[in-house]
């Protein structure tokens, strides 16, 4: 795994891919391994966890109100999803899902 930014990532799977990608927040728990290729920000709601993806030449800005490919919800979607949510039960639920999945990891 070459030009890859990983940020809290958790996965019970290897990570792969070539090029560079960012992957933020991020848990993986499928049985195959984890893509590390473009943007991927997995986003933690006590209702639902919305896997966000991108390529890197998406200007988040630009595409504020579209619904990209292989995601369910635009940014601005999930930007207002998350305005009466308390952050701190957000934060709860997304260190459980990190725990949960660590646990997962063969040692």
């Amino acid at each position: 795994l070459e030009d890859a930014i990983l940020i809290n990532v958790t996965s019970t799977q290897p990570i792969v891919g070539n090029g560079a990608c960012i992957l933020y927040n991020v848990v993986h728990t499928e049985a195959t391994a984890l893509d590390a290729s473009g943007v991927r920000a997995d986003v933690f709601m006590p209702s639902e966890t919305i896997v966000m993806r991108a390529g890197l030449d998406v200007d988040g800005g630009t595409a504020w109100k579209q619904t990209l490919p292989n995601n369910a919800y635009s940014y601005e979607q999930v930007y207002k999803a998350n305005q009466l949510l308390d952050v701190g039960e957000c934060v709860a639920v997304a260190k459980k899902a990190h725990a949960d999945a660590a646990a997962k990891v063969p040692k």
